[in-house]
């Protein structure tokens, strides 16, 4: 049997972990390669231009992973039955649960699933871009011919 405070608490944890879902790590903490018309000129500079790093999209997806188990939770207990001595009130504040969940988990899992998305586009594209800048740094740097 399921107490209000449990039911409040319950509540409070999905809003929870569906919220720190949404976060989208890859949105708020991967730079993109600069436009190719404002790339720098000097080889020597150690300013980082972009994040090649792939663990915010990495988080990202097991985020969503996380937001859908929550959405899938939530219609995989909508066909038990409640037990009989559950009142109609008990039954109508467990469906809300349910559905909180279900698109807490829904709109969690889409919005990082869309920052994963951005975040592995992202740093392939800064990886070839440090690929690049490296070959024409290189070439910058090599010692006239004789």
């Amino acid at each position: 049997m399921m107490y209000p405070d449990n039911m409040r608490l319950g509540r409070v944890l999905v809003i929870v972990v569906i919220c720190s879902a949404q976060i989208g790590c890859s949105f708020a903490f991967v730079k993109s390669p600069p436009p190719p018309g404002s790339r720098r000129q000097d080889p020597f500079e150690a300013i980082a231009d972009c994040t090649e790093t792939r663990v915010p999209a990495v988080l990202d997806t097991v985020a969503a992973g996380i937001a859908g188990a929550f959405a899938f939770l939530a219609v995989a207990t909508l066909t038990g039955t409640p037990p009989p001595n559950t009142t109609a009130k008990q039954t109508s504040q467990n469906e809300t649960i349910r559905a909180e969940m279900f698109w807490g988990g829904l709109v969690g899992s889409g919005i990082t699933v869309a920052s994963a998305i951005w975040g592995f586009r992202t740093t392939r594209k800064c990886r070839e871009y440090a690929e690049e800048k490296g070959r024409r740094d290189a070439l910058w740097l090599r010692p006239a011919a004789p």
